[in-house]
């Protein structure tokens, strides 16, 4: 068993084979959705400043738990993940097995087909990281790409997993697709520039996901 904080790319290349794709057309789509200009109710334009600007003011103060309180929840709250064939899920174990290795922990948030008592396929999972000033310890790209490939085996597919870690105000996404990773660039969440680009992102998101569960 090996728990998804133990995680590193090295070793999941090492263990698995797991390595960085030379192209990356699904992540490339998907990011496209970032370069549309953002078509906002009044009620989304004012709810995203007011957490912007309580990002910008904050971000370098605020625990992982502030962060995602005040921050990261009620940005994807803001999106609405919640349909009728699928939940946001916030701190749920995730194990699954791969090559015969456990793979296994609680996941900040992951999007799954099922109801709030029992997620089912992950679509999507989230990985928020607070690096202390100085210490470089973990690995948050390995600790969610391990948590993708439990996903992936839990669906019994080499369809597109999709995922995002965040160091503090700066977002990354990621897509898997079989044995092949690809990792965006960084968006910079308290930025009028980029949290925008986040939301789209986001509802692009949404969008694929509705259209796999039906």
């Amino acid at each position: 068993m090996a728990s998804f904080k133990d995680w590193t790319q090295t070793k999941l290349k090492d263990t698995f084979g797991l390595v960085k794709a030379t192209t990356c057309k699904d992540l490339d789509e998907w990011m496209a959705a970032g370069e549309i200009p953002a078509e906002l109710t009044e009620r989304e334009a004012y709810e995203m400043e007011r957490i912007r600007a309580r990002l910008e003011n904050n971000a370098d103060v605020w625990n992982e738990e502030e962060l995602k309180m005040y921050f990261i929840a009620q940005l994807l709250d803001l999106v609405s993940f919640d349909g009728e064939n699928y939940k946001l899920f916030y701190e749920r174990k995730l194990t699954a097995e791969r090559n015969g290795i456990k793979l296994t922990g609680d996941v900040d948030a992951m999007i799954a087909s099922g109801n709030y008592d029992d997620p089912r396929q992950p679509y999507f999972c989230l990985h928020e990281y607070k690096q202390e000033k100085g210490k470089k310890e973990a690995d948050p790209r390995g600790q969610l790409l391990s948590e993708m490939m439990a996903a992936q085996a839990l669906n019994d597919s080499e369809d597109t997993v999709y995922g995002c870690y965040m160091l503090g105000r700066f977002w990354f996404f990621a897509t898997l697709i079989g044995g092949t990773f690809c990792f965006s660039g960084g968006y910079v969440a308290d930025t009028k520039k980029d949290i925008p680009r986040i939301f789209n992102i986001l509802r692009r998101l949404k969008s694929y996901i509705e259209a796999k569960v039906g």
